[in-house]
């Protein structure tokens, strides 16, 4: 594996993924956090970051509790496209699957993601994909690359609905793990351990394979989405409002209370709410606004629904996003984006 921009810290929103992931299979997820010294509190806004070596004790006491030294590829299996938000969108409107993994890896960033992959086509009819990773290699890269393993073919499935979808071959820069076997259960083709690099080879005809839901429009808004918000995640605002916006961008599905923003911020909640009213404002309102600026990007750059944008606002249904769009501009949504 090769590192790219090489990180110590990581943002919470990865560990916080993970996190879901693994309540999702049953495991006792505040234990685990616990053991591994995390507050699960820190993990609420998602917008702060946390050392790797918290990470890397998260994973051990994740390992620990699950007894499966696989638990990197029973993870990669419960991937899906929504796990992505708009980047999920913008992948799944691509022409090709080739392309999709494109754009996943020039906005993988948005997702707090672990490695980012870079694809080389050959003259024999492959294509070969290597991983940027943002870490430093560790005692845990197989739970990394094996979370991409499954991951991967998890994906491909949900965007071309091919269900026999498998690589050519596997080359994995490290010693064969002691649950070697569960590779060649799920991988139905050449396997090689110790390599000098990890190296996934696809045939170049799984690459073209069209997506299910590709349509060139849709994909150029939200891949402008995408890139406002890697610029946006990128800016760094120094003003009481600009850093309430990037908390809020960090979790815009989940929303952070006042008094979780507060915390974020280091701030007592006396103080945040006195700082505020010194801005003639409230949390509340700047929340309406930011989700009013979110949606009508949403609306103006792109044919997602309603009720997909709902859910990646924070809200139970689209009923509800009607209603506060309405407060917000006086207008409901549909007529907005018809207009």
């Amino acid at each position: 594996m090769s590192a790219l921009q090489v990180r110590t810290k990581m943002p919470n929103r990865t560990i916080a993924y993970y996190a879901s992931i693994i309540k999702r299979m049953g495991y006792d997820i505040n234990k685990i956090l616990s053991n591994a010294g995390i507050s699960p509190i820190t993990l609420e806004t998602r917008s702060n970051s946390l050392s790797l070596t918290q990470l890397l004790a998260f994973l051990s006491e994740a390992l620990i509790e699950a007894r499966i030294s696989s638990l990197g590829l029973e993870v990669g299996k419960l991937i899906t496209l929504k796990d992505f938000g708009i980047l999920g969108y913008a992948m799944e409107s691509t022409p090709t699957l080739g392309d999709a993994l494109h754009t996943m890896g020039a906005y993988h960033e948005i997702t707090g993601g672990i490695w980012s992959p870079q694809f080389e086509f050959t003259p024999n009819g492959t294509c070969d994909l290597t991983l940027d990773f943002h870490i430093s290699a560790t005692a845990y890269e197989y739970f990394f690359v094996e979370e991409m393993l499954t991951g991967l073919l998890r994906l491909v499935e949900q965007l071309t609905q091919y269900k026999d979808a498998s690589y050519k071959e596997l080359h994995l820069d490290y010693e064969k793990p002691a649950h070697a076997r569960e590779y060649y259960k799920l991988f139905s083709c050449p396997i090689y351990f110790s390599s000098d690099k990890t190296r996934i080879v696809f045939d170049r005809s799984l690459l073209e394979r069209p997506c299910q839901n590709r349509d060139v429009e849709t994909a150029r808004e939200c891949e402008l989405i995408c890139k406002k918000l890697l610029h946006e995640m990128a800016s760094a605002e120094i003003s009481l409002r600009g850093k309430i916006n990037r908390v809020l961008l960090a979790s815009p599905a989940n929303p952070p209370t006042h008094d979780q923003v507060a915390r974020e911020l280091a701030l007592s909640p006396r103080s945040f709410s006195r700082r505020l009213r010194e801005l003639d404002t409230s949390y509340q309102k700047i929340l309406d606004e930011f989700r009013c600026a979110l949606v009508t990007t949403y609306l103006e750059e792109s044919n997602i629904s309603l009720d997909a944008i709902a859910q990646m606002v924070g809200f139970a249904d689209k009923s509800c996003l009607i209603k506060a769009f309405r407060r917000w501009t006086g207008k409901n949504p549909s007529h907005y984006r018809a207009n």
